[in-house]
């Protein structure tokens, strides 16, 4: 076998790599030795710094444990390794303490190796010891975070149990949830009603997302701690001291591509959603905004709004026997107790707080007593000021301050009384509170934003027609509360200029003689059939109210009022306006509406009144002079009305009027430029009058109201077919009486556009109307909620010719009537889908066997009346829709 040389030179370099290795281990190894008394002092100061470190860290962890707060895996695990390294090192410095008296005692071989290998143990723990200590969470954010929510697990809202409203409306944000159409979804209802309870519900259902997120929101929301409590729901650390952009960044990270569902309570003002890191909510996320105003809603561009309404009668009851015990069974109690709770006015937290108060409380002076509390408003009992007045008054303080005062002005109205916004316009800028040098109108469109917005935040509730508005009683006692508890600038109760009197039949002649600055005076309601001498000494009054003083004939004291800018005599029995009426030269609104009795006003009064703004005379006077030379009304010794008068005033914006006799005067008037201006129209007994011209129906365009009666040749109401006419766009109601020629009721060509607004139609004594709603018409009464038909002999149906399956037809219509109608067969030759529907009333209609309903579409019907013998004698498609309805028939006599 042949060897390989090897070069000197590679034996050369491998000789001193050999030497390189051998010094530097060598070095180091001595080192162990030689320096093992310095390594076993620098472990010993490493370990007593250990120790305080251990110390800061547990105090550190302690402190935040208490807070509530998750303690990080990282501080933990640094705790227990601090434990066994304190062990480590201690075991290794009793070893050197051994070894050092060891080696001081002699300088055997062996003692020097224990010495060298301690030396070596204790530089290499000294080192483990130094890095830990680096790394030790000296920081709250180090060592613990906000604790994850377990949403999963759920809230813990206030039971349903009993209830039937908020378990529907529960349902019925889940099913918007579940509509892949709607993205964001509005909760909207007046404070304490219980919208919280019922998201919180909702909460806890909704199933099939990633997260689900519930927060409160607030009136000044902070948007980093919300950002906090989403990166808690979402199992996110922000860092400390991180900024509101860093937080959106990673809360849009986290949520990106996820199915979340975010609920937001208790929201005063719209916001982006995005300044908390949420992504717009697409591919099936939602997002839930609660508040008590229907306005931050639309803010936040929901595409559903829900409103959670007052609980039913049913539902309060059912809660407030919950909150109180059995004690209210008793029968000492019973009456009292149904008082109380109708006090409570159907709002959860007033039921809840005074159940609570009375729980098992059997003393029925206790229970009288808290019923006067409550009647007077005073939030004496127990919890109601904290728990009631506290949380509605905050809707309140929302406000700016005009519609603060304007909204504490609501206090003087009785409870349950439904308010005209119109006047309770007018009244605040009498008082000072809105638009100092504004036109009626101005005024009117101011009242309603302000109504709106008290609306809005559910401070006031819709009443009826005409945009009327009542109180909820609660919200009454708040506005009570807050005038009277003198925390506020005003005291409206006790320093308001108006005075209000309702039941009086007489008023002392000397009653007003103390109150001579008086400048509101409102009598609506009473029976009074004179005026007292005094009022004549109300030289400051400036506006009077007899609205509904049906025995008042006499109002001759009225001419002394200089000051007077608003006269409400609507629905009075007054039976002339007195010569000297013509000198209240600064009256802006004048209303004579429904007052039949009068027969005689100054034929010169409207050439005398410059500032007149608002005329109301329908179904009221009625003789207005033509112009029209040889007519029979060009003679004004007969007491006719001049219209050009009339037509010249400048300031006149709003006009109701009433002609009759003649058709002249109707075209008259349809020729001057009171048209536009024209709100209310009543025709009675004109002759000579054949429908108005579709053009003018056109020019009418104000025109809310409209009666005809008594026109003997009148057969359509509109003349001419131009289909690019818009008849009627604003009319409301449409009444037509005692018209023997009538033969269509709608306008006869598909083209038109007719009474797109109509909400209300009665059609009486017209005698050869054979039907009403025409295909064509039908399609446009979209906004239909009440109609009725009587003595109309010929009448055979209701509704002429087929409704397509898929056609909405009267989609608001509540209620319908028919009466006295013998030849009518059907009211429609089929099923219609009428959602709303609730009331029927049908009387001497003997051949009608049929109603028009199945059983899907009669649910919302609570009331049927008639005659026993029509009830048993009607044809049901299916037999379900009667027995449906059979527990709300009601029987009407016969001869009714």
């Amino acid at each position: 076998m042949a060897c390989i040389p090897i070069p000197s030179d590679s034996i050369f370099r491998c000789f001193i790599v050999l030497l390189k290795w051998t010094y530097v281990h060598a070095w180091r190894h001595g080192g162990y030795l030689k320096n093992h008394e310095r390594n076993y002092a620098t472990l010993r100061r490493e370990n007593d710094e250990l120790r305080k470190m251990e110390v800061l860290v547990n105090n550190l962890v302690r402190d935040e444990d208490l807070k509530g707060r998750d303690i990080r895996r990282e501080a933990v695990k640094w705790q227990k390794k601090t434990l066994d390294l304190k062990a480590e090192a201690e075991y290794v410095l009793r070893e050197f303490q051994d070894v050092q008296r060891t080696c001081t005692c002699c300088s055997s071989f062996p003692n020097y190796w224990y010495c060298y290998r301690r030396g070596k143990a204790a530089l290499r723990k000294h080192g483990e010891v130094a890095a830990h200590i680096k790394n030790a969470p000296l920081e709250a954010e180090q060592v613990s975070r906000l604790p994850a929510i377990d949403w999963a697990a759920g809230l813990n809202p206030e039971a349903l149990d009993g209830q039937e409203t908020a378990p529907r409306i529960v349902k019925e944000i889940l099913d918007s949830i579940e509509d892949t159409m709607i993205s964001r979804i509005g909760v909207h209802g007046m404070g304490g009603v219980g919208k919280t309870t019922i998201v919180k519900h909702v909460h806890n259902k909704a199933k099939g997302f990633d997260f689900v997120m519930y927060m409160v929101v607030g009136k000044d929301p902070d948007y980093k701690h919300l950002q906090k409590r989403i990166a808690r729901y979402l199992y996110l650390s922000l860092p400390e001291g991180a900024d509101q952009s860093e937080g959106e960044k990673l809360i849009l990270a986290r949520l990106k591509g996820r199915k979340y569902l975010l609920i937001l309570d208790d929201v005063w003002q719209g916001f982006d959603i995005h300044v908390l890191g949420v992504p717009d909510p697409v591919s099936g996320s939602k997002i839930v905004v609660v508040s008590r105003s229907l306005h931050v809603c639309h803010a936040v561009e929901t595409g559903k709004n829900i409103k959670v309404e007052i609980m039913s009668s049913k539902d309060a009851m059912s809660l407030f026997l919950h909150k109180t015990g059995d004690v209210i069974k008793q029968p000492t109690l019973e009456k009292v107790a149904m008082e109380v709770l109708k006090e409570c006015g159907g709002l959860p937290i007033a039921i809840t707080t005074i159940g609570a108060a009375l729980r098992n409380n059997d003393d029925v002076g206790v229970w009288e007593d808290t019923l006067r509390a409550l009647k007077q408003s005073t939030g004496e009992t127990q919890g109601m000021q904290r728990n009631v007045f506290e949380i509605l008054k905050l809707s309140y303080s929302f406000l700016d301050e005009t519609i603060q005062r304007c909204f504490l002005y609501l206090s003087m109205f009785p409870e349950d009384e439904i308010i005209f916004t119109y006047f309770l316009s007018v009244n605040w800028h009498l008082e000072g509170y809105i638009g100092d040098k504004m036109s009626i109108k101005e005024i009117v469109n101011k009242g309603r934003t302000i109504i709106s917005r008290l609306k809005d935040v559910s401070l006031l509730e819709s009443a009826g027609y005409a945009q009327n508005v009542n109180m909820h009683d609660l919200i009454r006692d708040l506005a009570v509360y807050i005038s009277s508890s003198g925390d506020e600038p005003m005291c409206l109760i006790k320093t308001s200029r108006g005075v209000r009197c309702e039941g009086l039949t007489s008023i002392p002649c000397s009653f007003f003689d103390s109150m001579l600055a008086l400048e509101i005076l409102n009598l609506n309601g009473s029976m009074i059939k004179r005026l007292p001498d005094s009022l004549t000494n109300l030289k400051s009054l400036r506006a009077l109210y007899f609205y509904g003083c049906k025995m008042l004939e006499d109002i001759s004291a009225v001419v002394n009022l200089p000051e007077l800018q608003v006269l409400d005599l609507y629905l009075t029995g007054v039976k002339e306006l007195p010569d000297g009426f013509v000198d209240l030269k600064k009256l802006r609104i004048l209303r004579l509406g429904f007052t039949f009795k009068l027969c005689k006003i100054p034929p010169n009064l409207f050439s005398d009144m410059p500032l007149l703004e608002v005329l109301n005379m329908y179904r009221s006077y009625g003789l207005w002079d033509t112009g029209l030379e040889g007519s029979a009304s060009a003679d004004l010794s007969q007491g006719r009305l001049n219209l050009e008068d009339l037509a010249n005033i400048e300031n006149l914006s709003s006009v109701e009027l009433t002609i009759n006799e003649s058709g002249e005067s109707i075209q008259k008037l349809m020729d001057s430029k009171l048209i536009g201006r024209l709100e209310g129209l009543a025709l009675q007994c004109c002759r000579n009058f054949g429908g108005i011209d579709s053009s003018k129906a056109e020019e009418a365009e104000r025109l809310k109201a409209l009666m005809v009666q008594s026109c003997p040749e009148l057969k359509k109401i509109i003349r001419g077919t131009d289909p690019n006419k818009v008849i009627f766009p604003d009319l409301r109601l449409l009444q037509l009486e005692e018209l023997p020629m009538l033969e269509h009721v709608s306008v006869e060509t598909e083209a038109h556009i007719s009474f797109l607004k109509l909400e209300k139609l009665t059609i009486k004594g017209c005698r050869v109307l054979k039907t009403i709603f025409t295909y064509e018409l039908l399609k446009q009464l979209q906004n239909l909620v009440h109609f009725e038909v009587s003595n109309c002999p010929e009448m055979e149906n209701v509704i002429e010719g087929q409704v397509g399956d898929e056609d909405e037809v009267f989609p608001k219509l509540t209620s319908f009537s028919i009466y006295n109608l013998q030849n009518l067969t059907t009211i429609y030759n089929g099923v219609l889908k009428l959602k709303a529907l609730a009331s029927i009333e049908v009387s001497k209609c003997p051949l009608l066997k049929k109603l028009p309903l199945d059983a899907q579409n009669c649910k919302r019907i609570k009331s049927v009346q008639g005659e026993k013998e029509w009830w048993d004698g009607l044809a049901w498609q299916e037999e379900s829709t009667k027995a449906a309805l059979q527990k709300y028939f009601i029987l009407k006599p016969t001869n009714a």
